[in-house]
């Protein structure tokens, strides 16, 4: 669906969704290497949901670029910790294993002294039956927010938040 609205209303926008490894340190890389190939001034920011949100806080300070968060992960390894063991990926059917190890590796990405909060529009629905959405109400409080009654963790009804988003993008600070 956001592939489809940006296609159709942001045609100078390339929306990229890699599939990420499941090993954090390895998803990580594989955005770090995909994102260094973009040339200057063409990065215009993140959209992540979920732990992708968490993701996208961290790439959002290291690049210093607007970021987009969907009902995030705010200390995914204190809930992941639930899950340790085998695990499928509800989208490809694949098998990995989350590990100890792996909530040290999640830990390394947590934002270290300031995050500036003027460039994140969080998008959160407080039905989230995974994350508690007033955690990220809080530690990104004085980010732009929509905070919607209701909805899951998938948020229900993205697209209705989908020009919102361009609207952000289109108006958010620069880093420069």
């Amino acid at each position: 669906m956001c592939q489809h609205f940006f296609a159709n209303h942001c045609k100078n926008i390339s929306l990229q969704v890699p599939a990420l490894a499941p090993r954090p340190s390895h998803a990580m890389e594989q955005l770090v290497h995909q994102i260094e190939r973009f040339e200057p001034g063409q990065l215009m920011g993140f959209i992540g949901s979920s732990l992708g949100g968490y993701y996208s806080l961290y790439l959002k300070n290291r690049f210093e670029v607007p970021a987009v968060l969907i009902n995030p992960a705010i200390r995914p390894y204190e809930l992941l910790t639930d899950y340790l063991g085998e695990n499928t990926n509800l989208y490809t059917g694949e098998t990995y294993e989350v590990r100890p190890e792996h909530m040290d590796e999640l830990r390394a990405f947590d934002r270290v002294g300031k995050t500036r909060l003027d460039d994140i529009l969080l998008l959160t629905q407080t039905g989230d039956e995974v994350l508690d959405f007033s955690l990220a109400v809080n530690e990104l409080r004085g980010a732009q927010m929509w905070i919607q009654y209701g909805g899951d963790h998938a948020f229900q009804d993205c697209s209705s938040a989908l020009p919102a988003i361009r609207s952000f993008f289109k108006l958010a600070p620069s880093a420069a």
